[in-house]
């Protein structure tokens, strides 16, 4: 019996992969209107397990799924699967696009979790990482604190929401206001939930387009079919809004400064300004390059070609007219 442990235990040290532990498991227990969903594992036993920048293997519905463990969407590229925690839950998501959606994820699907390689994934993650002050004396000016900006001036502008209870909120609103803000265009609330935003700005149309940011989905398309009508039907000016005016308002912005002649350099520049305005990322580093990269898939993902300033316009107004079925020239007419 002596001679049968020792030789077990030699064996383990031999092959490590023996004497790994059994994997995490549990099933999806809600799905957020994006296609994220948490799930029944509690993120301290997640947590207890692995830690940030572990690579992964999850399995669902029969599908091996490599993510790694990080804290917000942007740690991976855009499509790419990830793991991480939200009140007090194990969650899965992907960057841009809908995971219950891809994987069958249904409410009441089981899944398994095991560690694929210990810290694969952790030098990715600290070059993207990113942290966000909500002080507003940390920003060099109060237009940076409000992320709000022009697209073009005097006629549409894009920024955070002016309806939140933060403290971006106000200066948001002191801008819609001073730029005489006479459409706005609401990426985020429903009809009945924008009438707060109604009573702030009574001179001003609210349309309202809430939409998710996996732009294969129809409910993209229509989102963005009602948010460009919204421009070519009403009067200028027009203020593109989600909450942070970084992603939904960001891939909006980059359609209509596509369409209307930006050149593909233009578009990534005003895209991530937002990420200097919130994160202080800088032009000219590694995390600056790896993000910049997020508007350039989304883009050339609608228009099935690379961004190229003398094809973009018209690859895009296509998309416009086979995808969604919107006629990009009054849009056009409003903001030339």
């Amino acid at each position: 019996m002596k001679k049968l442990l020792v030789f077990l235990l030699v064996l383990l040290m031999a092959f490590p992969a023996f004497a790994a532990e059994a994997p995490l498991t549990g099933t999806i227990d809600a799905a957020d209107k994006h296609g994220n969903v948490s799930t029944t594992l509690p993120a301290d036993d997640l947590l207890k397990a692995f830690a940030i920048g572990d690579l992964l293997s999850v399995e669902i519905n029969n599908q091996k799924i490599t993510a790694p463990l990080v804290t917000r969407y942007s740690d991976v590229n855009v499509g790419e699967p990830l793991v991480f925690t939200s009140d007090g839950k194990t969650c899965f998501a992907i960057n841009y696009k809908s995971f219950q959606s891809t994987y069958g994820a249904e409410v009441g699907t089981e899944f398994s979790i095991e560690l694929l390689s210990a810290g694969a994934y952790l030098s990715e993650y600290e070059i993207r990482n990113l942290v966000k002050s909500e002080n507003r004396d940390d920003c060099a000016s109060d237009e940076i604190f409000a992320n709000f900006r022009p697209i073009i001036d005097g006629v549409l502008y894009r920024g955070a929401n002016p309806n939140l209870d933060d403290a971006r909120s106000p200066y948001v609103e002191a801008f819609v206001s001073a730029a005489g803000i006479k459409t706005i265009v609401n990426l985020v609330q429903t009809d009945e939930e924008a009438n707060t935003e109604r009573a702030k700005f009574p001179e001003a149309v609210v349309v309202t387009a809430p939409m998710g940011v996996d732009t294969a989905s129809d409910e993209f398309k229509a989102s963005l079919k009602t948010a460009l009508t919204a421009i070519a039907e009403n009067e200028a000016p027009y203020f593109i809004h989600c909450n942070e005016g970084k992603d939904r308002a960001g891939i909006v912005s980059a359609i209509i400064e596509g369409v209307i002649g930006f050149t593909p350099d233009e578009i990534v520049a005003d895209y991530m300004l937002s990420y200097e305005n919130y994160y202080g990322v800088e032009k000219g580093t590694e995390k600056y390059e790896l993000l910049s990269q997020q508007i350039k898939t989304i883009i050339e993902s609608l228009t099935g070609a690379p961004m190229n300033a003398d094809t973009l316009s018209a690859r895009l107004t296509a998309y416009l007219k086979d995808e969604i079925g919107f006629d990009a020239s009054a849009l056009v007419e409003k903001l030339k």
